[in-house]
């Protein structure tokens, strides 16, 4: 009788303890997937944030002013296609940050 009450208490722990229904092994994969595509979109934000700044260093180094907005640093970039939308620029301190 022992063994039995053991065995039921033991199944219903095993029971309730698999509750969770198991993740579909595609859905894991994909989200896994977007997950790594928004941290590339995220680098690539910074990586551009980087030669946005150095561009505003060189167009001040040349012009002796900082540039009115960003639209004026475009022929500096290396990539004219930049979307420069995704960044907010201050003219008079030259600060420039990405939009969250």
């Amino acid at each position: 009788m022992k063994t039995i009450c053991v065995l039921i208490f033991l199944f219903s722990i095993c029971f309730v303890a698999c509750d969770e229904k198991p993740k579909n092994p595609i859905t894991v994969q994909g989200d896994r997937m977007i997950d790594a595509y928004h941290r590339s979109q995220d680098l690539r934000d910074e990586a551009n944030l980087d030669a946005i700044k150095k561009a505003i260093q060189a167009h001040r180094a040349v012009n002796d002013k900082l540039p009115r907005d960003l639209e004026e640093i475009k022929p500096l970039l290396s990539a004219p296609d930049l979307d420069l939308s995704k960044y907010t620029y201050n003219s008079t301190d030259g600060s420039v940050t990405i939009k969250k």
